[in-house]
């Protein structure tokens, strides 16, 4: 690959994150990028009293190790901004977006 991937950070949404954490294979993520960052929201929902245990125990080793990083939307950041825009379907022809995935969008937009 002409760009080298590895070195480069990425914003991950919960419903892609769910199946490397579920399985436990979230390694084979950082062979790609160099670490992963999580939206707030992307937390709240893969930490929720619904989420199954697996899901959080690993998530929290990977905070404990440095190799997650959770990015808070600071409230009325350029970030926070973007987020209320996908999130309630002003960008996206009034089709809202879930609290995970548009502020993983605004995240990476920013």
């Amino acid at each position: 690959m002409g760009d080298n991937l590895s070195n480069k950070p990425i914003f991950y949404d919960s419903d892609f994150l769910i199946c490397f954490l579920g399985i436990g294979e979230v390694e084979l993520l950082f062979k790609l990028f160099s670490k992963i960052i999580i939206p707030s929201p992307v937390y709240w929902e893969l930490t929720n009293k619904k989420s199954p245990v697996i899901i959080k125990n690993n998530l929290k080793k990977l905070i404990n190790q440095n190799k997650v990083e959770v990015k808070e939307l600071e409230f009325y950041s350029p970030e926070y901004i973007k987020y209320l825009c996908i999130s309630k379907g002003y960008w996206t022809n009034n089709k809202p977006i879930g609290m995970g995935e548009s502020s993983a969008m605004a995240l990476a937009i920013e």
